[in-house]
């Protein structure tokens, strides 16, 4: 849409500035109008931003616009910015959509106030870079054309470049290799008449364990042109041509082997001296490495000793690493001979890896599997079963002579300690586990590293026991029973004495209890005494009065109550003294003892029992006539 916008409008102004001036028949034009850029090579330090301008030449015919696409790496320069101050076009359009890929389009016009242009280097606009690595890239022209002005609007714009488009070529090199004087010169070395290349960093022993091989150098002062090439000729001679020398080129496809580099400059017009260096390329691992243990005569011996030896044709081995069980390897310098031997075997099956290293780096491995016997452990010869607390415990055994015996000992299978002792010349020694002997178990075990560094397997435990003296284990014992006993008699005798509290408290309790009993009954009783005398004389006024006249239906009623009523509060009362406190005092009861109290004052030959007439008298509404007693 904008290209078709952008064209319309151009031959719209095209058309108004050929009514107003006239305009030039369509097919003329210049055979040799072109597009280029300004400058053509350069060196540029990274990082640091510079111009790029593009120009036309229109080779004698008036153009009114241009279309103009520059491509350029965008792994190498970074599009900034664009300008368009000093440009032959009025106005200039840039396509925002291709910079990041690489592209930069501008579209120019000029307008009727200025008119149409004609010339050699006439600015199309300034492009703006920033270099983002050390490489030789170029800038160019993907698409380009310009236009004369043409008459009308049926008359269609054609385009009059025709001469190819050409390129520029630019160096991007680091700030440190670029002098403050001159942006476009590079520091370099010169020797005598020729030009000496110093340094390339690939010294003569360098083995690559790869195929792409990146080489920098610093460039010559004064160098416009230069020359490289790879062969397997030491003397070969360079054939590709960079019409812009470079500080640093990639190899690829390098074959295996040694091959050269060949490096030659150009200043001026004279090419200087070939530099030769060798790249030499490994991509193979070791072509074989062999671990051969020795003859032994005694396998428990560990003074193992192994040949080890590998091979690589194309690079030779370098270094060794050497593990063993599974432990890093560690690096071993090979001595002539090849012997490698290991150290601090202990008894059981070990495992050797060899691994060894080209020059290129690339390694391989082998693993070897050994033996190592143990030798028998020591024998305990002499030891006791008892001692007492405070004595030294000694023991004695036989191993193999002049060799160091570690003695392990345990005090009641607590953590071990560890001695060392040494036997003689026949294998005997002797152990002291401690002067001073704690009340407990000793326990004791051993092995032996003989002259050659074998160690054997742990012996056989035994253990040795610390008593205290028979008296001072008596008296111990009885204080272990007393400190029981004791404080249980002295229990039970606490017990005891509440026991006999409690019954002594309750015996007297109740001997209390009957007192105040036996208190309450007398006072009852005499209380009762008095009420009964007075009862009695009651009843007994009323049988006098019925022996001498007939009694009262009310006298009568009474006399009956009175009687009634002191046998049951006489009841009543020895119930309630029995409730109180019941004790059995020679099988009778406070009732039958109340009872026989009060039975006790009754007056004698006083019938107390009111009798009914023997016959049934003439009596009023109001009296009842008795007989009277003889």
């Amino acid at each position: 849409m904008m290209c078709k916008t952008i064209g319309k409008v151009v031959v719209q102004m095209f058309c108004v500035y050929g009514l107003l001036v006239g305009c030039l028949p369509a097919s003329v034009h210049a055979a040799d109008a072109s597009l280029f850029l300004a400058p053509r090579t350069g060196v540029f330090p990274i990082g640091e931003e510079f111009p790029v301008t593009v120009r036309i030449d229109t080779g004698g015919t008036a153009i009114g616009s241009a279309d103009v696409t520059v491509g350029y790496d965008p792994n190498d320069l970074a599009f900034v910015s664009y300008a368009t101050e000093g440009s032959v076009f009025s106005s200039i359009i840039k396509d925002e959509d291709g910079s990041s890929y690489g592209k930069v389009r501008l579209q120019g016009i000029v307008s009727t106030n200025r008119g149409p242009f004609t010339g050699g280097e006439g600015l199309f606009a300034t492009l703006t870079f920033r270099p983002l690595r050390n490489a030789a890239t170029q800038v160019w022209f993907a698409e380009g054309s310009a236009s004369p002005l043409v008459a009308s609007l049926g008359q269609l714009a054609s385009n009059i470049l025709s001469a190819p488009m050409q390129s520029a070529t630019y160096t991007l090199v680091p700030k440190d290799v670029v002098p403050a004087a001159a942006l476009g010169a590079v520091a370099y070395a010169q020797g005598g008449t020729g030009i000496e290349v110093t340094p390339l960093p690939v010294p003569e022993n360098e083995w690559f364990s790869t195929t792409s091989v990146k080489l920098s150098w610093t460039v010559p002062e004064g160098s416009n042109e230069m020359k490289t090439g790879l062969s397997t000729d030491q003397n070969g001679i360079p054939t590709k041509v960079y019409p812009v020398p470079l500080s640093s080129v990639t190899v690829e496809a390098i074959p295996e082997g040694t091959n050269y580099f060949h490096l030659q400059f150009k200043q001026g017009e004279n090419w200087g001296l070939v530099t030769h260096y060798p790249v030499k390329v490994d991509r193979s691992p070791p072509e074989y490495i062999t671990v051969t243990e020795a003859p032994r005569e005694d396998p428990t011996d560990p003074r193992i000793v192994f040949i080890i030896d590998a091979g690589d044709p194309q690079s030779g081995i370098a270094r060794y690493e050497i593990g063993n069980d599974g432990a890093p390897g560690e690096a071993w310098d090979r001595a002539e001979d090849g012997k490698y031997r290991p150290e601090g075997l202990e008894p059981g099956e070990h495992t050797l890896t060899v691994t060894a290293f080209n020059k290129a780096g690339i390694g391989t491995s082998t693993d070897t599997v050994f033996l190592v016997k143990s030798i028998e452990s020591p024998t305990l010869t002499s030891a006791p079963d008892r001692v007492l607390t405070g004595d030294a415990i000694t023991v004695q055994g036989t191993t193999y002579p002049n060799s160091n015996v570690t003695v392990f000992t345990s005090h009641n299978d607590g953590e071990a300690d560890e001695s060392t002792v040494k036997s003689d010349g026949s294998g005997a020694f002797t152990a002291t586990l401690t002067d001073g002997a704690r009340s407990g178990k000793y326990t004791v075990w051993f092995s032996v590293t003989d002259e050659r560094g074998a160690v054997s397997p742990i012996s056989i435990k035994r253990s040795v026991t610390v008593s205290q003296p028979y008296i001072m284990l008596f008296g111990s014992i009885a204080v272990t029973y007393l400190s029981v006993i004791v404080p249980l008699v002295a229990l039970i005798l606490l017990l005891a004495l509440v026991v006999w509290l409690g019954y002594t408290w309750m015996r007297g309790y109740r001997t209390r209890v009957q007192r105040e009993t036996g208190e309450a009954f007398d006072v009852t009783h005499d209380e009762f005494e008095g009420l009964r005398a007075d009862l009695v004389k009651q009843i007994g006024m009323l049988e006098k009065a019925n022996q001498s006249r007939e009694l009262t239906r009310e006298e009568m009623r009474i006399f009956h109550d009175l009687s009634r009523r002191l046998d049951s509060i006489e009841q009543h009362i020895a119930q309630e003294i029995d409730d109180i406190d019941r004790v059995p005092a020679r099988g009778t009861s406070t009732i039958a003892v109340g009872h026989h109290r009060l039975a006790s004052h009754q007056p004698k030959n006083v019938d107390l029992t009111p009798h009914a007439p023997p016959y049934q008298y003439q009596t009023d509404k109001h009296t009842v006539r008795i007989q009277p007693r003889g």
